[in-house]
């Protein structure tokens, strides 16, 4: 077969190879044309609060929720001995989620990153942002349709 391919000319060789690529080009813009006057669907997004459940110390345990999601806070060793780390497991799938350390009117965000398979997130910030003691914790949880968001004291 690839002896039948090189012994084309260029000209067609370089036409059965781009072909292709116009085709499915074309395909998608012929497709954007014809909905371009489409409307795109209004979805609503819903703003579930949650609550805390008993109290926070994140060295122990501290738990946030409604009755679709629950979030587990906890704090472990970090990765160097100069970083916090907080760990963050939702019992449902999430898309993403949000968190800030407050204190008074001072928030620190905090970059949350998946850890093992999605199923659980962390938060490393240096140690240098807790002294000044935070007195709540920020959290946003977006999941499909869906924002969940809760404010709560908590204690290192």
């Amino acid at each position: 077969m690839l002896k039948w391919f090189f012994g084309l000319s260029v000209h067609l060789r370089i036409a059965i190879i781009i072909a292709p690529v116009f085709i499915i080009g074309g395909y998608g813009l012929a497709d954007l044309w014809a909905t371009r006057k489409n409307p795109e669907p209004n979805t609503e997004l819903k703003m579930l609060p949650m609550e805390l459940v008993g109290r926070c110390e994140l060295a122990a345990n501290c738990q946030v929720g409604n009755e679709n999601l629950k979030v587990v806070l906890k704090y472990v060793p970090a990765s160097q001995s100069d970083l916090v780390r907080i760990e963050l497991t939702p019992n449902d799938r999430i898309r993403g989620m949000e968190m800030a350390l407050v204190s008074g009117d001072k928030e620190e965000h905090i970059v949350i990153e998946p850890l093992r398979c999605e199923t659980v997130l962390y938060g490393e910030f240096p140690a240098t942002v807790l002294n000044v003691k935070p007195t709540k914790i920020r959290l946003a949880v977006a999941q499909f349709g869906k924002v969940s968001y809760s404010e709560f004291p908590v204690t290192f």
